[in-house]
């Protein structure tokens, strides 16, 4: 007669994820509305859970969208995106966006990482001198075309005048 024996030996292998986040480069511009896009990629093994990101106001940043954004969930090797409406003045150049990220892992760890993404926002002048931005040359034409047709009312005028001084002799 044999014995048999039947073992189940089970090993949880988990690693913590690893969160990088990134600020897609749109160009920002000095007193107007402008959207600030934030990538949260997960370069982990392990999936994350109930990921919410939040950011503030501070010195020449004033947010016009919520500040704390729910994503959810996010697997490993993957990314998903934000995006905040921001408020630059004028005394903002390069700024550091702050962003405060917290989620779960699937042993329901709770993680709170705080980044700091470096922004560099540009007057209209500066953008234009370096080329992200075309001059706009719209008031210069509007005046050409004004002083054009002034231009030829006046030598309409001038041509009428001239012709009723020659039937005046």
């Amino acid at each position: 007669q044999s014995i048999t024996k039947s073992s189940l030996i089970s090993i949880r292998v988990t690693s913590k994820p690893v969160i990088d986040i990134i600020a897609d480069k749109n160009l920002l511009l000095k007193n107007k509305n402008n959207e600030v896009n934030i990538r949260i990629v997960n370069k982990g093994l392990s999936d994350i859970k109930f990921l919410e990101i939040e950011t503030r106001d501070t010195a020449n940043i004033e947010l016009l969208s919520p500040a704390k954004v729910y994503v959810g969930d996010l697997e490993c090797d993957d990314f998903d995106t934000v995006t905040y409406t921001v408020f630059f003045d004028d005394g903002a150049s390069k700024i550091t966006f702050p962003v405060i990220v917290r989620y779960q892992d699937s042993l329901n760890n709770h993680y709170e990482e705080t980044f700091s993404i470096p922004l560099t926002v540009y007057s209209q002048e500066e953008a234009i001198k370096v080329g992200l931005v075309e001059k706009s040359y719209t008031f210069e034409i509007t005046l050409l075309i004004i002083f054009l047709v002034l231009v030829f009312i006046l030598y309409r005028a001038w041509k009428k005048s001239k012709r009723n001084r020659k039937k005046v002799e």
